[in-house]
């Protein structure tokens, strides 16, 4: 595995998340490796809803959340690329 990927973060739970939770700061954790959704995607995660349960240090995908309303950065409201907008 490239180097990177152990230096980068990761979004992970921080304590068993029961599913239909409402994420607030302190059931998240930055981990490694960066394999998942990176820490700057953190303030875009508080308040979303779990589909499923989440165990404790377990990086969080999006799939795992109600993600309606939910852009990336460099993203528009369909998931696409912006122009102009760097991609993270």
């Amino acid at each position: 595995m490239p180097a990177y990927k152990y230096a980068r973060r990761s979004v992970v739970a921080a304590v068993d998340i029961p599913a239909g939770a409402t994420l607030s700061r302190d059931m998240l954790a930055i981990k490694r490796p960066g394999t998942g959704l990176p820490p700057v995607f953190i303030d875009r995660l508080l308040g979303r809803r779990t589909r499923r349960a989440i165990a404790a240090d377990t990086l969080l995908r999006l799939e795992d959340l109600d993600h309606q309303g939910f852009n990336a950065p460099g993203e528009d409201e369909k998931g696409a690329a912006t122009p102009g907008d760097r991609v993270v």
